[in-house]
């Protein structure tokens, strides 16, 4: 919702967010409040974050899958399995990865 608001010319309204989501629009405003408050406002990416991104991802994808910790040992931070952690946050931001 909110990537659409910054990318898009035409988007939809929070309302009609709340409506497909089954919540209220004060609901849904107090979310994106709080989701743009935990990015800092930072909406966007530099070139040499998303260009950090690609190399990484293009390192992972030719490591062998054998290899299950590799994601570890790569200094990305690895996401964390719902049933390990019951409370997992709000979004993973890529503002807060440095390589």
């Amino acid at each position: 919702m909110t990537a659409s608001k910054i990318l898009d010319d035409v988007h939809f309204n929070n309302a009609f967010f709340a409506r497909v989501g089954g919540i209220s629009t004060s609901e849904v405003n107090k979310l994106e409040l709080e989701f743009l408050f935990r990015l800092d406002f930072r909406l966007t990416v530099t070139v040499q974050e998303f260009e950090s991104y690609c190399s990484y991802l293009d390192r992972e994808a030719r490591l062998p899958s054998a290899r299950p910790d590799h994601h570890h040992r790569s200094g990305f931070p690895a996401f964390e399995s719902p049933r390990s952690n019951p409370k997992p946050p709000l979004v993973f931001s890529l503002f807060q990865w440095k390589p």
